[in-house]
């Protein structure tokens, strides 16, 4: 059980630390435009993405998504 604990932080604290980081960079960089931090090295460039990882499911848009991504994660849930 106590690994089982452990996991759940771990997953919570990674979808706080990743939405946060979402929300900073919608707040602090503007679309398309290149934000220089170590010269040409190394910056930041907003780009909105309409759909889940690479673009997948772009096209059933926000309520399509909105149906297959709960069930699915149901799906998952069961099998663990």
């Amino acid at each position: 059980m106590r690994g089982r604990r452990r996991l759940l932080v771990v997953i919570g604290l990674s979808a706080v630390v990743d939405q946060g980081t979402k929300a900073l960079a919608v707040a602090l960089l503007e679309d398309d435009t290149y934000r220089p931090i170590l010269g040409s090295f190394f910056g930041l460039h907003l780009r909105q993405n309409p759909g889940m990882a690479w673009g997948l499911g772009a096209e059933a848009g926000e309520v399509g998504m909105g149906l297959v991504l709960p069930v699915i994660g149901i799906a998952v849930g069961a099998l663990l």
